[in-house]
């Protein structure tokens, strides 16, 4: 090779020795372009279909770039695609299904937890789209590009609890994707008005003792207006939904069993969804701040919620829980016979 470069320098008339240095140079970028991985893991690249290995790889994708370039999968997603082909590759698909309430009801944990599953690709940046509702009009592309990177044959699952609180909502997704499968988990709505109380407290929006006040008028009667407690109507909410929706399309979970038995309520998604049964009995707890916590596999150690959550309640006094809770069984009632199901929320009867 020194011989041609000396001859390409001194007489350049040497068709053959600049043949064979373009070759090598050209041989020797290509083989960079192989073996270096790009600095920035936030650049959306190109990659070549998907061989199973032990090989890591580019860790996520920058949401912002062009929606329909596949890019390279991260670890996890090759531990979990053993079986997918050489063939495969990963490339933003647009949802499956959608977790569209009901807030401060599980969701956060629900959506961590599927992520674990092998078979399903959860949208975690950012953890809530809010696309069929604030930036609908960003359009599908925008969608796109927030999706994860995902292969074929898994379920791609966003999450945005605020969807069932808006009719035009259920509407906008059913025109979207006829056959999407949705997801409701509900906690007791009497917990999940504390709970969000609990966190207006928590951001300084209200004060421990505003919570009478606040959900009653004229001391008796409750506001349905208050916004605690309209999130908490749940059959009304849901009614635009099945204008659109069968039933069959809708999973409801009862969010205080996923919260004592998450195991439970998610193998009741598997089967929902059509995934085998991947989660163990003993892959959930509770951390010393009472947060849900998921054990990694095949991973050592445990996953939790974020510091924010699980956190404790004000105390409550009990003549406000007995009226809230009078005043939502008979609602409860209409929810259990509108979806066919009973859940364990003890004063329903």
């Amino acid at each position: 090779m020194n011989t041609c470069i000396k001859i390409f320098l001194r007489s350049r008339q040497s068709i053959q020795c600049v043949t064979l240095f373009v070759l090598l140079a050209l041989a020797s970028v290509s083989l960079l372009q192989l073996v270096i991985e790009p600095e920035n893991t936030n650049t959306r690249i190109k990659t070549f279909p998907y061989q199973a290995s032990n090989v890591r790889v580019n860790e996520r994708a920058a949401t912002t770039a062009l929606a329909d370039a596949p890019v390279r999968p991260r670890a996890s997603s090759i531990r979990k695609q053993e079986n997918i082909g050489v063939n495969a590759t990963c490339e933003k698909r647009l949802s499956d299904a959608i977790i569209i309430g009901v807030e401060k009801s599980g969701t956060s944990a629900l959506l961590l937890f599927l992520d674990h599953h092998p078979e399903i690709r959860a949208v975690r940046s950012p953890e809530e789209s809010h696309f069929f509702t604030r930036f609908y009009a960003r359009g599908f592309e925008w969608y796109r590009s927030i999706m994860p990177c995902s292969f074929p044959g898994e379920w791609v699952i966003e999450k945005t609890p605020g969807y069932i609180y808006f009719p035009e909502a259920a509407q906008r997704i059913q025109k979207y994707k006829s056959d999407v499968k949705l997801v409701v988990i509900m906690k007791d709505p009497v917990e999940r008005l504390l709970s969000a109380f609990a966190m207006y407290v928590a951001q300084g929006k209200m004060k421990v003792d505003d919570l009478e006040s606040a959900v009653f008028i004229n001391g008796n009667d409750v506001s349905t207006d208050h916004r605690m407690v309209n999130r908490s109507l749940y059959v009304e909410h849901l009614k635009p939904w099945f204008e659109f929706f069968k039933r069959d399309d809708i999973l409801f979970l009862d969010g205080n069993n996923f919260k004592s038995n998450p195991y439970e309520e998610l193998h009741k998604v598997e089967t929902f969804l059509g995934l085998r049964n991947f989660y163990q009995q003993n892959d959930f707890r509770s951390d010393d701040r009472n947060r849900m916590c998921i054990r990694r596999r095949p991973a050592e150690g445990v996953q939790c919620l974020p510091p924010y959550k699980g956190r404790s309640h004000p105390p409550v006094p009990p003549d406000v829980r007995t009226r809230l809770q009078q005043f939502f069984a008979p609602r409860n009632k209409q929810l259990f016979e509108m979806i066919g199901e009973t859940f364990t929320w003890q004063y329903s009867d």
